[in-house]
């Protein structure tokens, strides 16, 4: 069963690179290149001051932006590690608080398909990124601005390549147990009920602190995983 997990472990990064490239770049690029296409043929020259012009690239790369930002709530909302241990929780039918190391190395599986499928959806996102440029190199957006406009729809697809660290350490944490950490906290953080004084104190930022219980999880600096 450990050789198994660490095969599928040590396959995750394999299998979320092929997928950013068939799902992620090869798109953007086709896309890049086709807007560089209908840019040489229906892109009009800059025009010094041209309102239209500007209001055209400021619409162009707003919509990027917004792309951008939902692939990253997306993808981050998806491999939220609180998120994955509620819905382990609710698949195995037990309290946050009765979750074992067997039992996250039993779906450590279950994770790693959250991982995947989470960064397939972003990278959906991104093929109306890579759209953008060439709606507007074909409704005649100068070239030099359609290229800015693609530029930023690949630096979409590099912002998700970097995440793939965060998807192999969230399922890392799952294969070896170390999420029983995450779990008995999460349990303690949902069923705590400030007291009228630690309301107002949260309203000034204080923010309870909690620890694992000591049978269940050894004491440790941290496992946060970061999204």
């Amino acid at each position: 069963m450990s050789r198994e997990l660490n095969r599928e472990l040590s396959s995750l990064p394999r299998r979320l690179w092929g997928q950013w490239l068939r799902l992620g770049l090869a798109p953007t690029v086709a896309a890049a290149l086709l807007a560089l296409g209908a840019g040489v043929a229906h892109a009009t020259p800059i025009q010094e001051g041209a309102r239209s012009q500007e209001l055209q690239l400021q619409a162009a790369m707003a919509v990027v932006a917004g792309l951008f930002l939902a692939g990253f709530w997306v993808e981050g909302w998806r491999t939220d590690t609180a998120r994955i241990l509620l819905a382990l929780s609710r698949s195995l039918g037990k309290n946050l608080s009765e979750l074992t190391a067997e039992d996250f190395r039993a779906n450590a599986a279950a994770v790693e398909r959250i991982a995947v499928e989470a960064q397939r959806s972003a990278l959906m996102l991104g093929w109306g990124a890579a759209l953008v440029p060439v709606v507007a190199a074909l409704g005649g957006m100068p070239l030099p601005h359609v290229l800015i406009v693609a530029a930023l729809a690949l630096l979409y697809e590099l912002y998700l390549l970097s995440r793939h660290r965060h998807a192999v350490e969230v399922v890392c944490l799952a294969t070896t147990g170390d999420l029983v950490y995450e779990a008995s906290v999460l349990a303690k953080h949902l069923a705590f009920r400030p007291t009228t004084l630690q309301r107002v104190a949260m309203v000034f930022g204080w923010r309870p602190r909690f620890q694992p219980d000591d049978e269940r999880a050894p004491r440790r600096k941290s496992t946060r995983v970061r999204s």
